[in-house]
């Protein structure tokens, strides 16, 4: 279960500029049922293509649409470097008390403040 978790805090979140067709953005961001399961479709199967053109992904990561409405980009087989967590707190200007903090906790402040790809 634990992993599950740490598994969607690992995974970053995608602007759905730019990789969904543009009729449904606008629907997507209003979190639309019909939108969302449209987008779900395109996603799973032109989401990984078009962020690897974009050079926004390296090929090999999942891509999906939660129910939420939120697109996600994740590799699975190697999380984020402590190295690369610290990187990515400091592009935000992240408080101390996180950047001093645990793994899992400085992970929930970037699922939280960390702008979309």
């Amino acid at each position: 279960m634990k992993t599950e978790r740490n598994g969607y805090l690992t995974s970053k979140r995608v602007s759905p500029f730019g990789v969904l067709p543009k009729r449904l953005v606008k629907p997507f961001q209003q979190k639309d049922p019909i939108a969302i399961s449209k987008a779900k479709e395109w996603i799973d199967r032109n989401g990984i293509k078009i962020l690897f053109t974009q050079k926004r992904a390296k090929g090999w990561e999942d891509v999906w649409v939660t129910d939420e409405g939120e697109i996600l980009l994740n590799d699975p087989d190697y999380p984020p470097t402590e190295e690369e967590i610290e990187n990515r707190l400091s592009k935000i200007n992240a408080p101390s008390e996180i950047v001093g903090g645990t793994a899992e906790e400085k992970l929930l402040f970037l699922r939280e403040h960390e702008k979309p790809l």
